[in-house]
């Protein structure tokens, strides 16, 4: 790309190729992933009880394992008091 053309883009993520932002897409889900799973006991528990981590999450077609979150899970767990306002929302 020269110069010129590279000035017309914002950054780089601009003028990635569709593959190239599924793939940076994809890596980032299952960062997030990585995070809620080490760092929100909701979460954890959450993927837990669907038999499932991040690390089984290895293309688009698994997303189908990953397990719904509804308002009402929140409120539900919320109102057992299972977790503090910061574990539920813990990101």
């Amino acid at each position: 790309m020269s110069d010129t053309e590279q000035a017309l883009y914002w950054n780089a993520m601009e003028s990635m190729s569709r593959e190239e932002l599924e793939n940076l897409q994809f890596q980032r889900l299952i960062y997030l992933l990585k995070y809620i799973q080490q760092n929100s006991p909701f979460y954890r528990n959450r993927l837990l009880s669907y038999g499932v981590s991040y690390q089984d999450i290895k293309t688009l077609e698994d997303l189908i394992k990953l397990p719904f979150t509804s308002k009402q899970d929140i409120v539900h767990a919320a109102e057992k008091a299972e977790y503090t306002y910061g574990e539920l929302f813990l990101w």
